[in-house]
């Protein structure tokens, strides 16, 4: 279940409101920076701690790591091969890096295939407990975001979509916000 960097609770919290209304422009940003942070960083940020399990296609016949596209990763069960009858991967053959969400095969290549594979693990921020200064980047965004739009909008660009939804754009990350974006990314290498 996908969740929310920052709900509108929390959000009006940190501007001193009593509420944050829903579809309010207010809550159109913090939308908009909830995808922005999980579009940025490649990954899909989840609330539970739930069993996984993630297909994975192998594009390229010199691909020896894989990346996980939902961590953190809390523990590792099996690597299976195979799109229809699937075999286990013996464990030796791979390295799992919870921090870092990947798999890497120890010698060689894994086999090209689309869904080749199969990851399953245990992963997922427990309840409440997505980190602190993910939060607070998440924040610092909103908050000098819906700054700017309060003052006629200067410094942030908008476009609605076909569904009728609106996609902000943000245009000037501090520097700290970049090196927090940055430690979050799957995109890195």
């Amino acid at each position: 279940m996908a969740t929310e960097i920052i709900t509108r609770i929390a959000l009006a919290r940190y501007l001193v409101k009593d509420s944050i209304e829903p579809n309010s422009v207010e809550d159109s940003i913090r939308k908009a920076v909830n995808a922005f942070l999980e579009n940025q960083c490649g990954r899909v940020f989840e609330a539970d701690a739930s069993d996984r399990s993630e297909k994975i296609t192998v594009d390229n016949v010199y691909t020896d790591v894989f990346f996980l596209q939902k961590p953190p990763v809390i523990s590792f069960t099996s690597l299976l091969s195979g799109r229809t009858s699937q075999t286990t991967v013996s464990a030796d053959s791979y390295e799992v890096d919870t921090e870092r969400a990947t798999i890497t095969k120890v010698s060689g290549y894994f086999t090209k295939g689309v869904n080749a594979y199969t990851a399953k693990y245990k992963g997922g921020y427990a309840s409440n407990s997505i980190p602190d200064d993910l939060q607070l980047l998440a924040k610092s965004i909103m908050a000098r975001a819906i700054m700017k739009v309060d003052k006629h909008r200067h410094g942030i660009s908008s476009v609605s979509t076909a569904q009728g939804a609106t996609q902000y754009f943000f245009d000037d990350l501090e520097k700290f916000e970049v090196m927090l974006l940055e430690s979050y990314s799957l995109n890195r290498f």
